[in-house]
């Protein structure tokens, strides 16, 4: 308690330097809070299925007539192979897209752009919670549906629409068999509604979806995930996976002069490392890296701006380290009374950075597109990282006041003779520049980045954008009276 109150008494006695350092930490570590935020969502992709880690998605490099592409599909027919011929396959689930569909529920009618025909497997292989009805036979009859909380309350508001009649796109009506919690947003694979694939045989006239025909091994069109037994590795498949090929796929490669590879991605790396076409939209982690980078740098600035005002004031400082020398201070003590001095300012900066950062989150969650939350009481991962990170943030930049403060003779300041050395000085000049260095550079990104934007913005595109009117609507009634609104307006 003595040594608290020794700090605060001092930070009393030079509020406007310690406000400086205040501020100066506290933006460092608002700053690293959001890049933190940012990047843990990012990585944190997919993760909360339980077997993430045995699932994969089954990708496609295909070549016809020399023209090679590599795409996140695959056929209708290679998840069910699988299944049948390789033992380290548990289950598969497959995912088609539903194009230009509506839902339709008495007089409510919306286009919907997230529904997806899929197998009854999908919740062996997937987490998701049930609000409503069970995993077990959800999906497993014909013309039935699955609906995420946001959309079941769309169209059912308080009724429940479990047994509820629903029709899609006025070919299929489907009876709602459950309700599920929505999609989180790191998710790569959105969806607002899963309909049986079994009822895709109504959309297309056969269960094309089933068939092991070789002709359908090369009807690339839906995503494909599997799930590994316990033990068993994706390279034992892609081992495998030649023969597979000799038996199912060869004999139509060679009648499209085409050749057929097998690529996977496992679950959690499909956000960040995927580069395939025919994908839904995702992260790259080149982006972590620079932001992890941009994050350590803007600790670094801050810190070392707090070690040249420490270092700038060390006159004022001096007398002080003197006289406690001359009272018997050892110079180890000094040290780590100014260290824990430095730590104690950065946690007074650490409660100040979390009032930034609840204040801009929304602006910084609008700006990147996410739905962050800020809940340091609740997250004890955030708050174990920022814990460290303000004390080490502390310790470093102390660390160099601490020592050199601690070095000066009693004998000599107190006669009002500070000797800074020429090491020292050296060492404040190498730090300053460090930190006008990294700053140029940060600054410099910015502008760039920000012109080439506004070069984007006002490049002649070949019509006049102010001009041109975009409607996104979902009601189907709108959409039928698209000519009469033209018309009128």
């Amino acid at each position: 308690m003595h040594f608290i109150r020794t700090v605060l008494r001092n930070f009393n006695h030079n509020r406007l330097y310690t406000a400086i350092n205040i501020t100066g930490l506290a933006v460092g570590l608002s700053c690293f809070t959001l890049i933190f935020l940012y990047i843990r969502d990012e990585l944190s992709y997919d993760n909360e299925h339980k077997n993430y880690k045995r699932i994969y998605r089954l990708e496609s490099d295909i070549t016809i007539s020399d023209k090679n592409q590599k795409v996140a599909k695959s056929s209708f027919a290679i998840g069910p192979a699988f299944k049948k011929v390789f033992p380290e396959v548990e289950e598969f689930v497959r995912f088609r897209s539903i194009d230009n569909s509506f839902l339709r529920y008495g007089y409510k009618q919306f286009y919907e752009d997230r529904l997806y025909f899929t197998d009854s497997s999908v919740f062996k292989v997937f987490n998701h919670r049930f609000i409503s009805g069970l995993p077990e036979n959800a999906l497993y009859e014909p013309n039935t549906i699955v609906l995420t909380e946001s959309l079941a309350k769309k169209y059912f508001g308080d009724e429940d629409p479990i047994g509820k009649i629903i029709i899609l796109s006025n070919l299929i009506n489907c009876k709602v068999t459950a309700v599920i919690e929505d999609v989180p947003e790191n998710s790569h694979l959105k969806f607002d509604g899963l309909v049986s694939l079994e009822s895709y045989s109504q959309v297309i006239g056969e269960k094309m979806y089933q068939d092991l025909n070789n002709i359908h091994f090369w009807a690339i069109r839906l995503f494909t995930y599997i799930l590994l037994e316990e033990n068993s590795s994706i390279e034992s498949i892609h081992e495998k996976f030649p023969e597979f090929h000799d038996k199912y796929i060869a004999d139509i490669s060679k009648r499209l002069n085409g050749t057929f590879n097998l690529l996977t991605t496992r679950l959690d790396d499909i956000h960040l490392f995927s580069d395939l076409e025919w994908d839904l939209p995702t992260g790259s982690f080149k982006t972590i890296y620079i932001f992890s980078i941009i994050a350590v740098f803007i600790l670094l600035i801050a810190g070392i701006n707090y070690m040249n005002l420490a270092t700038a004031r060390s006159a004022h400082k001096a007398k002080e380290i003197g006289v406690r020398k001359v009272l018997g201070a050892y110079r180890s003590g000094l040290s780590i009374n100014l260290l824990g001095e430095s730590v104690v300012l950065s946690f007074f900066a650490l409660v100040i950075s979390f009032v930034i950062v609840e204040s801009i989150l929304p602006a910084f969650n609008e700006l990147t597109g996410k739905s962050l939350t800020f809940e340091i009481q609740s997250d004890f991962l955030t708050f174990l990282v920022l814990f460290f990170v303000t004390i080490l943030i502390g310790l470093l930049s102390g660390s160099y006041p601490a020592f050199y403060l601690s070095s000066f003779k009693p004998a000599i300041v107190l006669k009002g003779v500070v000797n800074t050395g020429k090491k020292s000085g050296i060492l404040r000049k190498l730090l300053i520049i460090f930190q006008f260095t990294i700053s140029i550079v940060m600054i410099s990104g910015t502008i760039v980045v920000s012109r080439q934007l506004d070069f984007i913005k006002n490049q002649d595109i070949g019509f006049t954008k102010e001009n041109i009117l975009v409607i996104r609507s979902t009601d189907t009634s709108f959409k039928k009276q698209v000519r009469v609104f033209k018309t009128n307006y």
